[in-house]
């Protein structure tokens, strides 16, 4: 059985008329936070932490702080 990650989500905090999705690919970080913090909630780590990193290297605070908090928690990273 195969499972495809990438699978466009449908999120709660969508803005009207926009999709969030296609916002956070294009580069917006608010979008890859939300993106982020979706797959976070749905215990997707993985792509959790893939998503708040894009985020995070913009400067997007917000994603920052989930991302320490998940790097401290060692949830989503390979351990060393």
């Amino acid at each position: 059985m195969s499972v495809c990650l990438y699978t466009p989500l449908i999120l709660a905090q969508e803005l009207p008329g926009e999709d969030i999705t296609e916002r956070a690919e294009s580069g917006d970080a608010e979008a890859q936070y939300l993106v982020g913090q979706s797959y976070k909630k749905s215990q997707n780590n993985l792509l959790a932490v893939d998503w708040l990193s894009r985020s995070a290297k913009q400067g997007y605070t917000q994603a920052q702080y989930e991302l320490g908090k998940m790097y401290d928690q060692g949830l989503g990273i390979p351990e060393n």
